[in-house]
């Protein structure tokens, strides 16, 4: 999992957002790794979850999920 979220933040690391969605390549690696991520990521225990569960964290104003 660590790999994965690592790739994704590097392929766009000291980019800004424009330059990111513009390059269809580094777009393409982004999302996959971002994919592979939350396959990987559906195959933990819930009981693991549950121990080490994050607290929620506002995508945007007033939102939670």
């Amino acid at each position: 999992m660590r790999e994965f979220a690592s790739r994704a933040l590097r392929y766009r690391q000291g980019l800004g957002r424009e330059t990111v969605f513009t390059d269809p390549l580094r777009l393409d690696a982004s999302l996959r790794n971002l994919e592979l991520l939350e396959e990987v990521a559906k195959s933990v225990p819930v009981a693991f979850r549950i121990c080490f569960q994050a607290p929620r964290v506002a995508l945007r104003e007033g939102q939670t999920d």
